[in-house]
């Protein structure tokens, strides 16, 4: 009570009143050990619930004291509650990053438990600890595991959003669950779909897509399912639909029908981020017929050239990838080309606002457009995206940076501001580079004429060390890309950029 009094004089009222309700719960649990927790107390007997406490470190400390109480439905109560402070509160869920091993008791007492847990109270654990980032730490590898033995044999007691939910929970895991996947996903098929609301279904497909081996047959009824709600679903919804489907690529012809027809309707009213993610979906869809596509993208030159700035740096980066996919071997729009233009001039002066990864996935379009249009390269594009891409090389990953790579080679443009420092950083961790990446890195020194015999020689070492991976044809065609030059250095003026092709 003297922490409640003072916190009406204290100048941060807020977090001290919330640390003195978190007090009083855990001494009030203190004296009244021998009652039972959480959700097995009356709401009249007032016993404290783990709903009710609103930091982690009360929670564990409560967990923690009364380990010999707490049943199987109060430790899926714990994890839930700890699930949703990390999700809603951000010092909480730094907090438990940061002192994730306070929970490693809990975890032991948890897994004993598991045997006794229905399969909702594990599936809302399993959800809980997953929020809080558990799934992430690699000594939980062993909990994540036991926790799948039991619930593969529990599926048939859960309905499907409980089974989409253990979808999300698992699919960080490294290396995947991939049979307990295949047994959710063979589960669903055998469901009925039409119990799903629309955030559901389109959850649902997300998480589909966003498995190593998503089911197409699964999606395919999945977007039949969906083909109904196109004209009414919100635009965050639609979107999450329209990517899962562009991953997985089902047989579904009611849902492309239904594309063509509602999104030449909606997209004029949609705000700029959902609408470019929808038109970058649509175009990666290799089911969805030709005539669709142009007219969708004809319909979105129209409806993006007047506000074109209004777009974020992300509607950006998904409007030029969904353009440079664009079928531009069949008449369409001559407009096109003109909002093309406009959206790398665009792109070029507002090139700070772009992230790391969104600088490699726009280079990587403009690659695409310069090599179907045949087109000289935007210098002022290459000038811009260079310079920013050298500030950012240590956030990229070596497969992000083969793409950069990928992306200049492929529009013969050279670029000392870029390839100088980008060569000194990759040389000494050329070993974290893959078999494709390595590959692609001895077709752009052949491409770009790099003549530099310390990164060459570097590729070829890092090739060699992986020799059982590759093909003799590849480590014949890999030696050729890379034959040591006779004169060293850059291959042109270090100063000067240009294009090659």
């Amino acid at each position: 009570m003297m922490l409640l009094r003072r916190a009406y004089r204290a100048p941060q009222r807020a977090a001290v009143l919330r640390h003195a309700a978190d007090a009083l719960v855990c001494h009030h649990l203190h004296l009244s050990r021998a009652a039972p927790l959480c959700s097995a107390a009356t709401p009249s007997s007032r016993m404290p619930r783990f709903s009710e406490v609103k930091r982690a470190a009360s929670l564990a400390q409560i967990y923690k004291e009364n380990t010999t109480l707490i049943s199987s439905e109060e430790a899926s109560s714990f994890w839930s509650a700890l699930g949703r402070l990390s999700a809603r509160d951000p010092s909480q869920q730094r907090w438990i990053r940061h002192h994730h091993d306070v929970f490693d008791e809990v975890r032991e007492h948890t897994r004993t438990l598991m045997p006794q847990m229905s399969p909702t109270e594990l599936t809302r654990s399993l959800y809980g600890a997953f929020l809080a980032g558990m799934d992430v730490r690699p000594t939980w590898s062993a909990w994540w595991a036991d926790a799948g033995r039991y619930i593969i044999s529990g599926l048939k007691d859960l309905n499907i959003k409980q089974m989409s939910v253990l979808l999300q929970s698992f699919h960080r895991l490294k290396p995947p669950p991939e049979q307990l996947f295949e047994a959710v996903v063979r589960e669903i098929e055998t469901r009925d779909l039409s119990e799903l609301t629309a955030l559901d279904m389109c959850s649902l497909s997300l998480r589909i897509g966003n498995l190593d081996n998503p089911s197409k047959p699964l999606m395919s009824k999945l977007a039949t399912a969906a083909a109904p709600w196109l004209h009414s679903l919100e635009p965050k919804l639609l979107v999450m639909l329209c990517s899962s489907v562009s991953k997985v690529g089902p047989d579904a012809p009611l849902f492309y029908s239904g594309l063509t027809e509602q999104l030449p309707l909606r997209l004029p009213n949609m705000e700029p981020r959902p609408a470019a993610i929808i038109l970058q979906a649509c175009m990666y869809m290799d089911w969805m017929p030709m005539p669709a596509k142009i007219k969708l993208l004809d319909t979105f030159v129209e409806d993006a050239g007047g506000r074109l700035e209004l777009f974020d740096a992300n509607a950006l980066s998904c409007m030029l990838q969904g353009v440079s996919r664009a079928p531009f071997d069949v008449p369409h729009n001559p407009e096109t080309l003109a909002l093309i233009s406009r959206l790398i001039d665009v792109c070029t002066y507002r090139i700070e606002d772009f992230k790391p990864t969104e600088l490699v996935n726009i280079a990587r379009a403009t690659a695409t457009i310069k090599e179907k249009h045949k087109i000289r390269s935007p210098a002022d594009f290459y000038r811009a995206l260079s310079l920013q891409a050298a500030k950012h090389l240590h956030a990229l990953s070596s497969f992000e940076i083969t793409g950069l790579i990928w992306a200049y080679a492929k529009a013969g443009v050279w670029s000392y501001s870029l390839f100088g420092p980008l060569m000194k950083h990759i040389t000494p961790k050329l070993h974290l580079f893959n078999k494709l990446s390595l590959l692609t890195l001895s077709w752009a020194c052949l491409r770009l004429q790099i003549n530099s015999p310390e990164f060459t020689n570097a590729i070829f070492e890092a090739i060699q060390r992986r020799g059982n991976e590759f093909t003799p044809a590849e480590l014949q065609r890999a030696e050729e890309n890379l034959k040591l030059p006779t004169t060293p250095g850059l291959p042109r003026a270090a100063s000067q950029d240009e294009e090659l092709y």
